[in-house]
């Protein structure tokens, strides 16, 4: 399954539970939600048992959830900061929805510095935006790079 296939379930998903609480889209489909130590480096998986659906999660991702929560405002607060940056919108998750008047120009100035970034200027609704994915600190270092020094 594609990455643009995952997102249109998701969103039927979404539509349909009227939420995009992931715990309370499980509920309603039914699926059992658990945490699970000794994961390693897994962070989770889906199994069905004798037809009941369990997603298992890695109990233990509380320090990257953190580094995540901390990077998304270092991000947030940077980029707000740059010149070429209309506009960067609350986030809650591991990326954060930016509006900026060149967004086609920036979107390749980050794919050519290896970021990963969609280019969502086409969706109604986020006209002028690109979604930026909160990475690894030094990932992130590499965006705001890019991002202060481009010019369109």
């Amino acid at each position: 399954m594609t990455a643009r296939q995952l997102s249109e379930v998701g969103e039927r998903l979404v539509r349909r539970c009227g939420t995009r609480d992931p715990f309370e889209i499980a509920r309603q489909l039914g699926v059992e939600v658990l945490f699970c130590p000794d994961f390693g480096s897994m962070k989770g998986m889906y199994r069905v048992v004798k037809r009941t659906r369990f997603i298992f999660l890695n109990r233990d991702l509380t320090p990257q959830i953190a580094e995540i929560r901390s990077e998304r405002r270092r991000l947030a607060s940077e980029l707000a900061s740059c010149p070429c940056i209309e506009r960067v919108y609350p986030s809650q998750t591991n990326f954060l929805l930016v509006r900026t008047p060149a967004p086609d120009a920036l979107y390749d100035a980050l794919i050519e510095a290896g970021i990963i970034v969609r280019n969502r200027s086409r969706a109604a609704g986020c006209e002028g935006c690109l979604r930026l994915t909160v990475g690894t600190p030094a990932e992130n270092d590499r965006l705001l790079r890019t991002v202060k020094t481009f010019r369109p």
